[in-house]
């Protein structure tokens, strides 16, 4: 017994060994594939206030005003303004958003739509019926607002978009891909007049109300609620992972990546005003006006020169309900200047002739 068991311990090992080989080949073919992976930095550096209602990067309109359709038609554009991801509330250009390994290059994406799930936020695109694409409703009535991804050039819309990432700083000692605010790229923003001014409706409503129009003075946009939004996806922090939406999506019902805090609003909250004031319009002007030259001494003679100009001209006559017309340099009120040379600005500023509003007391010459 004691001779033939190392005999049939031998004829078994090769056995064995084939068996562990074929196991481990097994486990090798059955492993995960090792698998690049984006992060988004910690909460304390990138808080949640850069996506929250009242920490959007904002577009700084400043004041705009509806006069009658007569001399503001239809497709009027009122006022245009940038903004960058950097300006949200608690984060500046160098804060760390997101961190990829070098393995994700290529594969790193903007993500961008309005906000569509909300009635004033970009759930209705309201231009469309007037000829004016991608404009979508805001807060103020009969104004609409596009937004337009610039590096891409592609107009923000209810259906997430995107646009592949090229812009990033890269750590070779650690292999990473750092993503800070001041990658990713600026939003221009658009407003026109339109015919729609109904209140309308969208999946949510989070700004109820709507500016009073018969006040003379500006009304503040005080509706919070952001009018887009840019996110990020790559590997890891996608769909999959609940971080991210998927092109064509419509965000009026999709919008995961709101709650892993993925992503910068941006939006008009006290970034404007809208005043219902009537106005004049310049419909045709003579573009520079040459005086014929004058000697000191002629203007110590108390002699003058003339020069003929063309001023033509329509303005609100204060019917229906806007107000009268009120003429005069005042808030609210309407006037035309005539805007001298920058050499006589110049020259008058030497002379001490400019005043605190840069009006100019004298014409002089230029230079």
């Amino acid at each position: 017994m004691s001779s033939r068991a190392p005999l049939r311990a031998r004829q078994d090992a090769p056995a064995v060994l084939r068996l562990a080989l074929l196991t481990l080949t097994l486990w090798l073919l059955c492993a995960p594939a090792a698998q690049a992976v984006c992060t988004r930095n910690n909460a304390a550096q990138y808080p949640f206030a850069p996506l929250s209602d009242g920490g959007s990067a904002q577009f700084w309109f400043g004041r705009i005003n509806l006069a009658s359709t007569a001399i503001q038609p239809v497709g009027t554009m009122l006022g245009s303004a940038v903004a960058s991801a950097a300006e949200a509330s608690g984060i500046n250009g160098d804060t760390l958003l997101w961190s990829c390994d070098l393995a994700d290059a290529g594969e790193i994406y903007e993500v961008f739509s309005t906000n569509g799930d909300d009635r004033v936020g970009g759930f209705a695109e309201i231009g469309a019926q007037d000829g004016l694409s991608g404009f979508y409703r805001t807060w103020f009535p009969g104004v609409a607002l596009r937004l337009t991804h610039l590096r891409s050039g592609k107009v923000l819309s209810r259906y997430y978009q995107s646009s592949k990432l090229e812009t990033y700083e890269v750590d070779e000692a650690n292999k990473k891909i750092l993503i800070r605010a001041r990658h990713l790229s600026p939003i221009k923003a658009e407003l026109a007049r339109v015919s729609d001014v109904s209140p309308g409706t969208g999946t949510s409503n989070w700004c109820p109300g709507r500016p009073d129009l018969r006040r003379r003075t500006g009304v503040p946009y005080t509706c919070t609620q952001p009018n887009g939004y840019i996110m990020l996806r790559g590997p890891g922090y996608n769909r999959a992972s609940n971080h991210g939406d998927d092109d064509g999506e419509d965000h009026a019902y999709r919008y995961r990546f709101f709650g892993a805090w993925n992503g910068i609003a941006f939006g008009m909250r006290m970034g404007a005003s809208l005043s219902a004031i009537p106005s004049c319009v310049v419909q045709n002007v003579t573009p520079e006006v040459v005086f014929p030259p004058v000697s000191e001494e002629e203007l110590n003679q108390g002699q003058t020169r003339q020069a003929d100009f063309t001023l033509s001209f329509r303005c609100d006559e204060g019917t229906g309900s806007l107000p009268p017309l009120v003429a005069g340099t005042e808030d609210n009120q309407t006037a035309f200047g005539i805007q001298v040379s920058p050499g006589a600005l110049a020259a008058a500023r030497m002379l001490g002739y400019v005043n605190a509003n840069e009006g100019v007391r004298y014409l002089l010459s230029d230079q």
